[in-house]
């Protein structure tokens, strides 16, 4: 039986690497029928979004690319921290990254050549949204494209605020009225009020709107009387029971029927839109700090072209531009064109979830408070620390508000 099962093993490493090996000469192969070849690394999550950049990119293989003579290979990775540490090891270097515009401005300061601004023309630049452009710069330098924007909104279960008779919907464009209704429905109704996925994006959008700079370090952080402010905020409405930490898991809380009210990205949102009813749930924008200067910053996907040589840095702001444009790419998966005009919202795709999203997402930009502060590269590198510690913080808080109650 051992000798049995050590051979089907045997056989199963056999093909796994026969099936490598064809694959990478099948990619060999067709890659030497063409004058150049372009290599492709980004994070796939698994959602719509990198589902359609898959078929986007056989489609430009047959298409454009076949005409101009360029090869596009793709590798994909489980995680960011997975991708990070391939370009750290450093053993082969791709000449298009996509990621997230913070990430790369942390990429492209800690050693990443980007020659993004050298292989596009101004001709294509000045069809992109200046707005997306300015989150992609690193000392006046474009170091990134922007390719897609992704927004977060405010979404409010009607039938549950039904049940709360002071709640008072016109404060909800703020976070401290926000916070206020959150407290008053806890005490009433011993019910949590809201959840998020990102209490980071929380403190980085409150002190953007008061003139600050969110570090998501402590030592940075605690010498600002607006991070004490927003911190202080938060912490006074967990303590009352308002809001919970939900452990990444917002979206499925809201959903379910366990708070009746959420901020969450509209990648979220679109993913459980099989929940979605128009009459039951209202989709509204972002909140501001009341005292602020109400600005935004949505999360913007975009593309570092890392030098190589003319050619192959041409044949990638070729592709990079060309993906931009395609409508397909962003279909249903929560995230928006970044062309211009600003004032205009392409809805992505045909459900009421994406629609709702659109319609609150043109609110915003129309209503002029998009906006992006520039934040050092340390804000994406300790978010995810600073989001852990804070969920730790909330949950801490929760039984006191609960024997509070």
């Amino acid at each position: 039986m051992k000798r049995t099962l050590c051979i089907i093993l045997a056989l199963l490493i056999l093909a796994a690497f026969v099936t490598y090996y064809l694959l990478n000469y099948r990619a060999t192969v067709e890659s030497s029928k063409y004058d150049c070849s372009v290599e492709i690394w980004y994070v796939d999550d698994g959602s719509v979004l990198w589902e359609n950049f898959g078929n986007l990119v056989n489609k430009y293989q047959r298409g454009p690319g076949d005409d101009a003579s360029i090869y596009v290979n793709t590798r994909s990775f489980a995680s960011e921290d997975e991708m990070t540490a391939a370009l750290v090891e450093g053993s082969s270097m791709p000449q298009i990254i996509f990621c997230d515009s913070e990430a790369s401005v942390l990429y492209c300061t800690n050693g990443i050549d980007s020659v993004t601004d050298q292989s596009i023309t101004e001709e294509q630049i000045d069809l992109i949204d200046n707005l997306y452009l300015s989150a992609c710069f690193v000392n006046h330098r474009l170091v990134s494209l922007p390719v897609a924007a992704l927004p977060d909104v405010l979404i409010v279960n009607n039938e549950l605020l039904a049940q709360y008779e002071n709640y008072n919907p016109s404060v909800m464009n703020t976070m401290e009225g926000l916070c206020a209704n959150a407290s008053g429905y806890a005490e009433a109704l011993s019910k949590p009020f809201f959840t998020t996925n990102s209490f980071a994006k929380i403190m980085k959008t409150g002190m953007a709107d008061l003139g600050d700079v969110f570090h998501a370090t402590h030592d940075a952080d605690i010498q600002s009387e607006n991070y004490i402010y927003m911190y202080n905020l938060l912490a006074e409405c967990a303590f009352d029971g308002g809001m919970y930490s939900s452990e990444n898991d917002a979206a499925e809380e809201f959903f379910s029927g366990n708070c009746a009210c959420a901020l969450l990205s509209a990648e979220d949102l679109v993913e459980h839109s099989h929940h979605f009813d128009s009459d039951k749930y209202t989709v509204a924008a972002y909140p501001y700090t009341e005292s602020g200067e109400a600005l935004y910053c949505p999360d913007v996907l975009s593309a570092i072209i890392v030098s190589s040589d003319q050619t192959r840095q041409k044949a990638c702001g070729e592709f990079v531009f060309w993906l931009a444009e395609q409508s397909s790419f962003v279909q249903n998966s929560g995230y928006f064109s970044v062309l211009d005009p600003a004032t205009t919202v392409h809805v992505p795709g045909n459900t009421k979830a994406v629609k709702a999203v659109a319609a609150a997402y043109e609110l915003q930009m129309t209503s002029g408070s998009m906006h992006f502060v520039e934040n050092p590269g340390e804000y994406y590198y300790y978010k995810n620390d600073f989001e852990e510690d804070f969920r730790n913080i909330i949950s801490g808080l929760t039984p006191q508000m609960a024997e509070a109650g």
